[in-house]
């Protein structure tokens, strides 16, 4: 792949697939089709094997958890530990966040927050925010350095009752053993993170990722891209994309111009 071609080790070592119903969910494959004819069908097995999977996640999802003088007891931990793993387990990456592109990560967070609504009886969130329900992993969009939250920090959503003043809806970020909890309307800029872009995914991990390439070709489409993304996964990649596509991207690397060059050749 960093060779620009999708030769025949690469060929060899992925398994291709023409339907939803053929993904087996392990090593890496190919499902070669367009992301309007197979978007749902596919984030309905996403949900089905990679976050409904654990049949706690709904009720953690729906528990409320007690904040006493910012701190929660050893039970609630135990159990808003146990949701960020399960998060932490697989992730959906895309080539762009906004809205226009069905394959965008916004898009897909549409999709998987209604699925996390239809799941249980769950409040929505913030007046800021009525797209995060509990239970939804979040991400930070841009720098609060008031609260110490910055581009790319990862949370989720949680019903906390912070010192007997009731349940509600709050965005928890992990701080080393312990969580920071804030209110969704005064924790700056979120956005859901059932799906995210691979720019954001740097420097994270998980085992199982799915990357959802767009239907038509866009110049950010690089092999950087499609590299970084397939090795954020430790255990198993899907790749939803046209097999033209995927080659197009594989052999576009990404152009920089600095003006440096051509500046000392004046000289």
């Amino acid at each position: 792949m960093n060779a620009g071609s999708l030769d025949a080790r690469v060929v060899d070592g992925v398994a291709l697939r023409r339907s939803v119903a053929d993904l087996t969910f392990e090593g890496v494959e190919l499902l070669a089709a367009r992301w309007t004819d197979v978007g749902e069908a596919f984030l309905a097995r996403w949900w089905e094997r990679r976050i409904g999977v654990d049949e706690d996640f709904v009720r953690r999802s729906s528990r409320v958890y007690r904040l006493r003088d910012r701190v929660f007891d050893d039970e609630d931990r135990r159990e808003l530990r146990a949701l960020f793993d399960h998060h932490a387990r697989g992730r959906l990456l895309c080539a762009t966040r906004v809205h226009g592109f069905p394959a965008s990560a916004d898009a897909i967070n549409e999709r998987l927050i209604a699925r996390l609504r239809g799941s249980a009886l769950l409040p929505r969130g913030g007046r800021r925010a009525p797209e995060l329900l509990p239970g939804a992993p979040i991400l930070v969009q841009r720098n609060d350095y008031a609260r110490q939250l910055y581009n790319g920090d990862q949370g989720l959503v949680a019903r906390i009752d912070r010192d007997g003043t009731g349940p509600q809806p709050m965005a928890l970020f992990a701080r080393g053993e312990s969580f920071d909890a804030f209110p969704l309307d005064a924790a700056g800029d979120l956005s859901a993170a059932f799906a995210m872009t691979v720019h954001k995914a740097q420097g994270s991990e998980f085992d199982h990722v799915a990357l959802v390439l767009p239907e038509a070709d866009v110049p950010w489409l690089t092999r950087e891209l499609v590299y970084t993304a397939i090795t954020r996964a430790r255990r198993s990649v899907i790749i939803v994309s046209s097999e033209d596509l995927l080659a197009r991207a594989v052999s576009r690397s990404i152009a920089r111009y600095s003006g440096v060059a051509d500046r000392l050749s004046v000289r």
